[in-house]
């Protein structure tokens, strides 16, 4: 029976163990950002409209792939900034990596537009 007990205390220790650090990632809060997306060797960036701050983009690979194609359809050569408008979060500066590089890192979760830049891109809508 004591092992029974002993796992047991196993399979409830383990939920209590997570079940913070889930409901953690859950309230993660993603706001709108609108600005300009740089992709080219080594290069991932976001400019925010109204901010000289640049950022580092991370995605999921999904994510990344279509920024990534859809970049590549709208420019004619690498490193040409698209306008985008995505939902997502910031985070800081990389401590190593290109990424270290930037103001901070911000992480893509959704993207709503991708188009070709415009002078305009980031009057107010």
């Amino acid at each position: 029976m004591v092992p029974n007990l002993k796992l047991y205390s196993i399979l409830v220790l383990i939920p209590l163990v997570f079940l913070p650090i889930a409901a953690a990632k859950l309230q993660v809060k993603f706001e709108k950002y609108r600005g300009h997306y740089v992709f080219g060797h080594e290069v991932r960036t976001f400019q925010p409209c109204s901010s000289t701050r640049i950022y580092w983009v991370k995605a999921e690979k999904d994510i990344d792939g279509h920024l990534r194609e859809t970049h590549r359809k709208l420019t004619e050569k690498p490193c040409e900034a698209i306008y985008i408008e995505v939902l997502g979060r910031l985070m800081d500066k990389a401590a190593d990596g290109f990424a270290a590089d930037y103001d901070g890192q911000l992480v893509i979760q959704h993207i709503e537009l991708m188009q070709v830049r415009r002078e305009n891109d980031c009057k107010e809508r």
